[in-house]
């Protein structure tokens, strides 16, 4: 079984997603995929994060490498 790829937030971008989290102007999809990294950094499980946030696998998964690949652009939505 292949092991997921790490999530690395450094100071910058865990500022930059608690204010995504706690603005109440973001968008909700915005909140959950800011919400999702910041469990992620933490060192939670992709199953942990699932139960968490009533997500799926694939999801998690999803963001997690998009994550890996862009940073916080990867967390925009894709054209």
């Amino acid at each position: 079984m292949r092991r997921p790829t790490p999530v690395v937030v450094d100071e910058t971008q865990r500022f930059e997603l608690q204010h995504i989290v706690h603005s109440p102007t973001s968008p909700q999809r915005r909140v959950f995929r800011a919400r999702l990294i910041l469990l992620l950094a933490q060192g939670l499980s992709t199953e942990e994060v699932c139960r968490e946030l009533t997500t799926s696998r694939v999801a998690v998964s999803r963001w997690r490498c998009r994550w890996a690949a862009s940073g916080l652009a990867g967390l925009e939505d894709a054209p």
